[in-house]
């Protein structure tokens, strides 16, 4: 996939906004809107360049989100044949199934936010725009979901946010993650995952996880944390 990059143990890292595949959803931090404008013209012009509909929406009226937009090519006949939306966030839906993206780029203002939050974003988009997390929630077939990379006493409080806004597992209820991909977790986040399932009554299974996380957790006697 074009532009995708990364450190070894995060493929999911990319540099540039361009050569998406279908699926993809890249979280990208920006530090000032001059950067904005510059990824979402460039994430736009693809877009129309491959005939496809494209819509950007942004906060402030439609006639100010153009700017970001200017010097694209026939920007105006794109808007006028319905080709290219711009919308402020604001009228948006909550939610509208019909118009779910085919891929999607979401942009979010690095200073306002914060390392805290842009971490716990980028740790469930499939792809992030520098190194957001050491892992990541995605999901996965027959799974719950998949955790994928690195966790440790560090960044297991990220991880443990993440599941209870995904709400895995439901309280009294059993739910499967996929550990294909897990590289690396330690004995102090392995124990509060542990803790996070057990407080809620629940069992949390570990499908197919390396075998150092079994011999680890055969170690510490974990309760509610099963393969």
């Amino acid at each position: 996939m074009t532009g995708v990059t990364g450190a070894v143990g995060e493929p999911w890292v990319v540099q540039a906004p361009t050569g998406r595949s279908a699926g993809d959803h890249v979280c990208w931090p920006f530090r000032d809107r001059g950067e904005l404008a510059a990824v979402a013209r460039a994430f736009v012009a693809e877009g129309l360049g491959r005939h496809e509909r494209v819509a950007y929406v942004g906060q402030g009226r439609p006639r100010e989100l153009r700017h970001d937009l200017a010097g694209i090519s026939n920007l105006q006949d794109c808007l006028d044949r319905g080709q290219l939306q711009v919308s402020d966030i604001a009228a948006m839906p909550a939610s509208d199934p019909a118009a779910d993206p085919v891929d999607r780029l979401c942009a979010f203002d690095a200073a306002a936010l914060g390392e805290g939050l842009l971490g716990e974003l980028g740790c469930v988009h499939t792809l992030t725009h520098g190194e957001l997390s050491p892992f990541q929630l995605c999901a996965a077939r027959g799974a719950d979901a998949a955790l994928v990379g690195s966790v440790d006493a560090f960044s297991i409080a990220q991880l443990l946010e993440a599941l209870r806004r995904i709400g895995v597992p439901q309280p009294g209820g059993q739910a499967v993650l996929d550990a294909t991909a897990l590289e690396f977790v330690d004995v102090r986040a392995l124990r509060d995952l542990d803790g996070h399932a057990a407080d809620a009554g629940s069992t949390l299974v570990l499908r197919s996880p390396p075998d150092f996380v079994l011999r680890l957790m055969e170690l510490l006697g974990v309760r509610a944390v099963r393969v």
